[in-house]
This record gives C-alpha cells, sequence and structure tokens, in this order.
C-alpha cells in the first residue's frame, strides 16, 4: 500500500505510482480480467486484444486506464485471499483516486 505521506493528490502522483507499480498491477489486472479478448475502445482498432489496449494506454498515460483498474477491482473475489496479491492495495487506492486523471494539474500554493 502507498504509505499515508506518500498517498495520491495529484494526476503525476497517480501515474507516477502506477509506473511504479506496474508489472505488480499488470499482473493482478491480466489474473482477473479476460486479456487475451479482442476489444473495441473507443472505435479504434478492433483486432487489438484487452491486454494491448491497457498497454496503448499506459503507454499514452490516457485516463480511460483506470477503466480496466477499477474492473479488476469489481470483478476480484471479496474475500481475504485477494490481499495476498502483491500490491493489491495500490491497485485499490489507485481506484480510489482515479478521479485526479479527469482534473488538471494545480500548482501547489
Amino acid at each position: 500500500m502507498i504509505a499515508k505521506q506518500d498517498s495520491i493528490k495529484s494526476q503525476s502522483e497517480w501515474w507516477n505510482a502506477l509506473d511504479k507499480n506496474w508489472e505488480e498491477i499488470k499482473t493482478i489486472i491480466y489474473h482477473f480480467l479476460p486479456v487475451n479478448e479482442k476489444r473495441n475502445f473507443h472505435n479504434e482498432d478492433d483486432s487489438l486484444t484487452m491486454a494491448e489496449v491497457i498497454e496503448q494506454l499506459k503507454q499514452n498515460k490516457q485516463a480511460e486506464l483506470a477503466i480496466y483498474l477499477n474492473e479488476t477491482w469489481a470483478v476480484a473475489p471479496d474475500n481475504p485471499e485477494i490481499h495476498e496479491f502483491p500490491k493489491w492495495l495500490t491497485l485499490c487506492e489507485l481506484c480510489s483516486e482515479s478521479h485526479y486523471l479527469y482534473e488538471e494539474e494545480h500548482e501547489k500554493s
């Protein structure tokens, strides 16, 4: 989990947390979502798999990536074993704080 003093407070912090923990978070996503299925996302090439779409969204830092994180959170079982996945709590925090992806970056005063 992201330490309290390091909690996400901006769009750039959200992306930094995702980048720092991407391999573990990607493992969780790939465990729960049908990433090998073809997925037409916003009229993009319908020959792409969900995994390819996810990678493109991450690479291009598109807010729509949060849809897949939230979908993962929603379909994962609600039981104590889920916390055995490394970075599960980080994924949950990214979901909870995904609203920052839709806000303009503001300089802190």
